[in-house]
Parts: C-alpha cells; structure tokens; sequence
C-alpha cells in the first residue's frame, strides 16, 4: 500500500514541473504572444499592426495585459473558461478562442495559474 501512495505522490509532483516545461511552450505554440507578455518568464509580445490599430468606432484598442502576475487574480479553471469564451473580463470575451486541444488547454492554464 506504501509503494502505490509513494508512486501517486512522486507522479503528482513530477506532473507540476511538466506543467512549468510546457506550458511556456504552448504559449507560443498558439500565438499567445500575438499580444501578450510573460515578462518573468522572459516570453516577450510580437508587436503587429493587428495589435495598434484603432476599432472601427476610432478609440484605440484595448492593450492586452503580461501575464506575469495572472495567478494572484484568477485560477486555472477559470482562465480555461476564459480562452474557451465561457468568461469575460469586464464584458468582454477572449479575442480568439483557445485551438488546441482540452489537454494542451489544461496545461497551459495550470502554468499560467503559478505565475504570481
């Protein structure tokens, strides 16, 4: 019975530190980086013409945040509600909705959920 506790406990903590490895992976992978920042993660923004034009209506858009400190305000489960645009922020939703899979979804809202 030991053994089996001592092999559950090692996977689970082992599975934190792939959660850390991958997540800043899957961030560029998707294009997060389209218009945010993970400046402790030392993951910077691609500026693109997309990101500094105005709306329609003329005002400027909304610059969107780094995400270095994202984990002192939301948790895991709700960023991934978020990028799948079952949340919002102030009224409004995820620009694009997350395109990779629920797995790939999970791990990269648990890496972003450390960031405090």
């Amino acid at each position: 019975m030991k053994k089996y506790f001592a092999i559950i406990v090692a996977t689970s903590f082992f599975s934190c530190f792939v959660f850390a490895e991958n997540g800043p992976e899957l961030f560029t992978k998707y294009s997060c980086t389209g218009c945010h920042s993970v400046k402790a993660a030392k993951i910077v923004k691609v500026t693109s013409k997309e990101n500094t034009e105005e709306k329609d209506d003329g005002t400027p858009k909304i610059d969107p945040p780094d995400l270095s400190t994202v984990g002192k305000e939301r948790t895991a489960e709700w960023m991934g509600k978020y990028l799948m645009k079952k949340e919002k922020i102030k009224d409004i939703a995820h620009k694009k909705k997350f395109q990779g899979t629920p797995e790939e979804r999970n791990i990269l809202t648990e890496w972003l959920a450390t960031l405090k």
